[in-house]
């Protein structure tokens, strides 16, 4: 079973190379300009790869994907 909270904040800290993903899990992914196309891109991938959850390009919606805490919650609603 995948640890979806510990994968998708490594994932995220690794891409946008700021920790503060995990300390404010309301912070405004794509407002503050942290998260872009290619680092969604590489984050489906991540979580694809080390949990199996698959997203195509197709299902995702940047509105419900805008915080860490809602990427979680997206990914665990996947499985």
């Amino acid at each position: 079973m995948c640890d979806v909270e510990g994968t998708v904040l490594g994932l995220l800290e690794e891409i946008v190379q700021t920790d503060e993903v995990r300390r404010n899990p309301s912070l405004p992914l794509f407002d503050s300009g942290l998260l872009d196309s290619i680092g969604i891109v590489r984050l489906l991938a991540g979580v694809s790869q080390q949990c199996g959850v698959d997203v195509p390009l197709t299902d995702f919606d940047a509105a419900a994907w805008d915080t860490p805490q809602h990427i979680v919650e997206n990914v665990r609603s996947r499985l």
